[in-house]
């Protein structure tokens, strides 16, 4: 489901938006992280160093859609290359001058000076450019790895990536906006189960069944380590080699992009 939110004197007011978004047409089979590594056209861990937004042009009288253009910072390339150390991707959704905020539940939100692992595909072309949505991001916060929602990373396997403790991150509940810093709530589904779900509907990376005791996020290092090993043994030097640049994107460029019809919500 999308949200279009609204601001006013601290508040948040949601309508739904039609029509399903995420980073490929239709939800698919569960990923393992050797399919997020080989699907991807890029992976990097990078720093946001600048959000914008711009509306998508849009064919007849109603204008397009928001959509967010976040730039990284590129501190260390696992798969891919790109034209120089930043790199800038565009996710659907994004806040207006109109005060109106339009968001996926499938997709992620970044703020400035953020880190993170990216498994990148279709900048430019999909609503989320992610390999699996926000199943294709993992925080890195204070050396240790996290999910999107926020819980602990356990050392994966090319299998399947176990989530253990979930920890209270203002990087998943603190949002930048504008000039306001919005608490997003995690709503009436526990953020554990929303995450397993998601990740299994949305055709993001096969987690394993939640860690029952307390865990420990893996370190980043390690986490780097398993990456890089994964991504040589899904792909030879030579594929590697072979791959194309992946694109940055300028909020300044025009484009284009479908309208989706604002529908009120249910009461919960």
């Amino acid at each position: 489901m999308s949200a279009r939110m609204m601001m006013a004197g601290g508040v948040l007011c949601a309508l739904a938006v039609a029509g399903a978004v995420g980073a490929v047409a239709a939800p698919g089979p569960k990923l393992t992280p050797t399919d997020q590594a080989r699907r991807s056209d890029l992976i990097f861990a990078g720093e946001v160093t600048q959000i914008a937004y711009a509306r998508a042009q849009a064919a007849g009288e109603e204008p397009g859609d928001m959509h967010t253009f976040v730039t990284f910072r590129i501190e260390r390339l696992f798969k891919g290359s790109t034209a120089g150390s930043t790199i800038t991707l565009r996710f659907f959704g994004g806040i207006g001058a109109d005060g109106l905020l339009l968001r996926s539940s499938h997709s992620t939100l970044f703020d400035v000076g953020e880190r993170s692992v990216l498994f990148v595909i279709g900048n430019g072309k999909a609503n989320c450019p992610l390999v699996g949505w926000r199943g294709g991001r993992f925080r890195l916060v204070g050396g240790a790895v996290y999910s999107e929602g926020g819980r602990d990373v356990l050392l994966p396997s090319a299998d399947r990536i176990q989530l253990g403790t979930q920890r209270a991150l203002d990087e998943v509940t603190l949002h930048q906006w504008s000039e306001s810093t919005v608490t997003v709530r995690l709503g009436q589904v526990p953020w554990d189960r929303r995450e397993q779900d998601q990740l299994a509907d949305a055709g993001g990376p096969a987690a394993a069944p939640l860690a029952a005791a307390e865990t420990a996020p893996v370190a980043e290092a390690a986490f780097a380590d398993w990456l890089s090993a994964l991504v040589a043994r899904v792909h030879t030097p030579q594929e590697l080699a072979g791959l194309a640049p992946v694109s940055s994107l300028d909020p300044l460029v025009a484009f284009t992009g479908p309208v989706r019809r604002p529908v009120a919500l249910r009461n919960q």
